[in-house]
Parts: C-alpha cells; structure tokens; sequence
C-alpha cells in the first residue's frame, strides 16, 4: 500500500469514528378520543403539521425547529398544548383531545412543560373566563390580577427552574398581566354598554409602560406582541387613513427592525387589500421594510390590487346562483345606467351580520335612485340552505347571490378579497369607482360617497 493510499486510510477511519452532531428532536406520544389525522405544531414565525394515526392516536416526527422557545401544539383555536422546546431534545407527549389539561410529558423538559399544565390549571381556577375577569368591577379587577400574578410567580419559583428560564418566564408573566390591566378600560366599557367608563387615576401606577425593542421577548412571549400590537393600533386608530396611520406609528415608536417588520407584515398582508391609498401604503410599507422575503409577498399583492384600483375595468363574475332563481353575471347588471354595490358577506362572517341592518337602511334611502346593491356569499356550497334561510331571515332585499367557490371564487381572487366583509362600487358600465367602499356603519362615510355620484 502506497503512502497516499494509507493517507486516505487513515483519514476515513478519522471521519468514521468522529461522532455525529445531533441537530433535531424527535417528538412522539399518543393522543386519545380523537379521530384526527394531523395536530399543528406551532411557534414565532414557525408552523409544522404533523401527522396522527387516526386509528390508535400514535404520531411520531422528527424536528429542526428554528429556536429553543416557546412552542404550541394545536388542535384547534379552543385546545391548545403549550410547549417548551429545546434543539436537539427529544420529547413525549400523552395526552387526551376531550381533556388536554391533563396532559402528561417525558424527556429533558418535562418538568417545564408540565409548568405550564398547572399554569393553565391556576388560569382556569382564578380568571375563570375573559368575559368574567373584564366584567368585574376596577376593585374586583385589580384584586383578582394581583392574586392571578402572585399564584403565578409561586408556581414558577417553587419549581427551581434553571435561572435563565426562571427569568424569562417571570418576564413572560408579567406581560400576560400587564396586557389584561391595558385592555380592561376598553373590554369592560363594551361588557356593560358604556363608553363612558374610565379607569381611576391610579389604575396604572403599578404598570408602566413598556418599551416596544425587545427582540427575544418579541419571539418568545405571544403577550409582548399583542401589547405592542394593541398599543400602537390604540394610537394609530386617531390617524385620518387608519391602514396606513398603523405603519406610520409603528416606525416612530419601535426601532428594531425583526419587530418593525413582523408587525408590518402581520397586518399588512390584510391591510393592503383595504386600504384606500394603495400607491402610498405600498411605497411606504417597501421603503420602511427590509425583510426581502414579506417585501416580496406584499409586491406580489400589491400588483394584485393594481388591477382593481379606482377607474380600471372590474373583473367579471359568470352564472352565480340567484336567490330568485336562476345565475347571474355582472354583464346583467351593467349598462343599464346604475351604479352598482356590491357586498361581499356570508353566513359565518359575524362583522357581516352587524352591517346588514345598516345596509337594509341605505337600500331603502336609494331604492328611487341610479343605483342598485347587489348581495354575493362568500360562503361554501354545503352551505347553500342555510345562505337561503339567513336571507329570508334577515329581509335581505336587492339582487342576492351565491358565488361558485366560496373565498376561492376567481372574482374575489381578482379583488385580493381576505377579509369579509368587503362593499365595492362600480360605476354603470364596470368601471372601478372604489375596490374598498366604506362600510354601512361608517356612516357619513358612505353616504357622502354615494351622494357624490350622479345617481
């Protein structure tokens, strides 16, 4: 054997016998009374689905998650599990759809994750529901947050978790607290129908303000982002364009950009399709973010909404099934010299059951004018019957439709329609008058749009 043969020899017995980073988890267990095949496992910015055997509840997965943190795994919007997870620790979890709260947990982190079984224990226990806790009165209120916070603290301390996780999560209980106490105002004044209540003087000495740069805490703690959030909407909400207001006061109250551009994009991706300033919002929103990655989802909507802006042709809609009886198209509606509403709802939507009444009302305002409203669900076909009945229910007049596939309708494809529900305005031959028409409860709003047109 030849020196370089011996070389090559040595260095892959070298290789061989060098062990093997471990770079994932492995996360298994059972899930009991439960016909689903698949849980979500949910993080910051982090989703992965992952499989259930419907037949016994076994599942099994191999994990790279992006950070240790704090995890969740969801089954839906009312049983959740939450998680912590580190990189490379495997973890197992036994637990039970009808009663996830005594769920059990195996592996490195098993005493942290069985923490937060008991953490939502004591919620259970102390705050009972969101709707009891903001319907107490201010004493009741900040008693209870007090003895919620204390319970919580205990709990975490007397578990003698390492010191970093301890801090972090003193932290991340402080924020659960302090977004309630910012919220009560606003939730107890709609509990018991008065805009007038007002928190004392003193209600917030014991919580001041907190600073919107923290990076970590933004990733870990769902609390944070929701203070924040809530926070800058309460401001922006004095501005005269809301959409664009919120982005305007994101920029001059945080300065870290991984914060800065998870907030544009979280509401940004539905803003944009709203907002009655494309052009602006848009060069805004891409000279004041610099994740390339959301910049690109939110151009590939924005050349989207640019086909449908104020005074282009709008996209058709073909033989959508009449209340009547028979389809219907936009062509049937559209040179007859009327403008037309159009209100894009469904059965599901509550925000649409809210503006019905008020839509009723503009109906009978216009019913001698050049213009005519046309109704089209958004709903699935299975729900046909129940779109009648709601309709007959509600005394909904004008032209109602039925769209052929639901959210996924083409017409609403065209119109980048998200969020429901949505009210646009064409003129008589199908010109665009506004993608984004205000809705009935705004009130003067509409009503000086309409009365601008020559109807």
């Amino acid at each position: 054997m030849n020196f370089f043969s011996k070389l090559l020899l040595l260095t892959l017995i070298i290789s061989c016998s060098k062990p093997i980073e471990k770079d994932y988890l492995i996360i298994s267990g059972n899930v009991k009374n439960t016909k689903r095949k698949r849980m979500r496992l949910t993080g910051f910015n982090f989703e992965k689905e992952i499989e259930i055997d419907s037949k016994n509840g076994n599942f099994i997965d191999t994990l790279r998650i992006p950070r240790t943190g704090y995890y969740n795994i969801v089954f839906n919007s009312s049983k959740t599990i939450k998680l912590y997870l580190t990189k490379t620790d495997d973890i197992k979890i036994q637990t039970n759809f009808k009663n996830v709260k005594n769920t059990t947990f195996e592996g490195t982190n098993a005493p942290i994750n069985k923490y937060f079984i008991d953490k939502s224990k004591l919620h259970s226990s102390v705050i009972i529901s969101a709707y009891t806790l903001f319907k107490y009165d201010e004493e009741l209120f900040t008693q209870t947050m007090e003895r919620y916070k204390n319970s919580l603290t205990e709990l975490c301390i007397s578990n003698n978790f390492p010191e970093n996780f301890q801090k972090k999560e003193l932290r991340g209980i402080d924020y659960e607290i302090i977004r309630n106490i910012n919220n009560y105002q606003d939730n107890h004044r709609t509990l018991i129908d008065s805009d007038e209540f007002t928190v004392s003087n003193t209600f917030y000495d014991n919580y001041p303000p907190i600073g919107f740069n923290n990076t970590e805490d933004y990733k870990d703690f769902f609390s944070y982002r929701k203070i924040i959030e809530e926070s800058l909407t309460r401001k922006s909400n004095r501005k005269e364009s809301l959409y664009l207001g919120y982005l305007e006061t994101i920029t001059k109250n945080v300065k870290d950009s991984l914060i800065i551009n998870d907030l544009f994009f979280k509401k940004g991706e539905t803003a944009i399709t709203y907002t009655d300033k494309l052009e602006e919002y848009f060069n805004f929103y891409i000279q004041n973010s610099s994740n390339e990655h959301y910049n690109s989802k939110i151009t590939d909507k924005y050349n989207i909404l640019k086909l449908t802006a104020k005074g282009k042709t709008s996209p058709k809609f073909y033989d959508y099934q009449n209340f009547d009886g028979g389809t219907s198209s936009l062509d049937d509606f559209l040179n007859n010299g009327k403008y037309l509403f159009i209100d894009i709802w469904a059965t599901w939507c509550g925000y649409c059951a809210r503006e019905i009444p008020l839509l009723k009302r503009y109906e009978v305002l216009y019913h001698d004018k050049n213009i005519e409203f046309i109704g089209i669900s958004a709903d699935n076909q299975n729900d046909f019957e129940k779109w009648k009945r709601t309709i007959i229910k509600n005394e909904q007049s004008g032209h109602q439709l039925f769209s052929d596939n639901a959210m996924e309708s083409e017409f609403f494809q065209k119109y980048a329609i998200e969020g429901l529900p949505r009210f646009i305005i064409l003129d008589p031959e199908g010109k665009i008058v506004t993608p984004n028409a205000p809705r009935p409860s705004e009130g003067d709003k509409l009503e000086n749009l309409i009365n601008s047109l020559d109807i």
